[in-house]
């Protein structure tokens, strides 16, 4: 039976409230991702850079990146209304530099709104939720609208190889594991992969981990 991907809770405002408090008590170990991600973006920090967030949520990982590349632009992609409105709020101070955009990334094409090219395109807690099916299709379509040398940059929840679960465990039997993903990104012919930012998550079987992959430059 092919599993269906999940993450539709988020549109509940009581699942976002409670994923706020996660958020505050795992904050230093995300934090220690986020800066990671941002050495993988650029080492320039006056770069021009065009940034795609996907499940973006409440805008935590576009601030970031904002922040420390102040000629930056981001567009933040998600599909949950309490989640965005969060989001704005945060990025408020932001205004002008940064445009939400409603998609529903288990279902549809890729919207044509989002045909970038993108310099980095980021996402963190939130590709985990769709079956790798739809994740293998999300790695190819994000390779080809990366610019060359672009980074494709996941910071996300991956399951280990021998975790076990319960049949309507959806959420967990949908995350994938790193070789899963980096096998994602090789079909994809991504290159420079690489494997940081590692923090053990024993409750969900799993660890958080950013697995960072880049669009080859012209003629490499």
């Amino acid at each position: 039976m092919k599993l269906q991907g999940g993450g539709r809770h988020w549109k509940s405002e009581e699942h976002v409230e409670r994923w706020a408090e996660l958020e505050r008590a795992i904050a230093p170990q995300r934090k220690i991702g986020f800066r990671k991600m941002l050495d993988q973006i650029s080492a320039d920090l006056n770069s021009p850079l065009t940034v795609l967030d996907l499940g973006a949520g409440d805008g935590i990982v576009t601030r970031f990146i904002l922040e420390h590349f102040p000629n930056s632009v981001a567009t933040l992609v998600d599909f949950s209304v309490p989640m965005i409105e969060k989001g704005r709020t945060r990025l408020e101070a932001y205004t002008g530099r940064f445009r939400y955009e409603t998609w529903d990334m288990n279902v549809g094409n890729w919207p044509e709104i989002l045909r970038g090219p993108f310099d980095a395109v980021v996402s963190s807690a939130a590709l985990h939720h769709l079956d790798n099916s739809r994740k293998d299709w999300l790695v190819r379509e994000v390779a080809s609208r990366l610019v060359p040398g672009g980074v494709f940059a996941n910071y996300d929840l991956f399951s280990n190889p021998n975790a076990q679960f319960a049949e309507d465990d959806t959420h967990g039997k949908t995350c994938a594991t790193i070789a899963e993903w980096v096998q994602f990104l090789l079909h994809a012919d991504y290159a420079d992969i690489s494997i940081t930012a590692r923090y053990p998550r024993p409750q969900h079987q799993g660890e958080l981990v950013l697995v960072t992959g880049r669009q080859p430059k012209a003629g490499s």
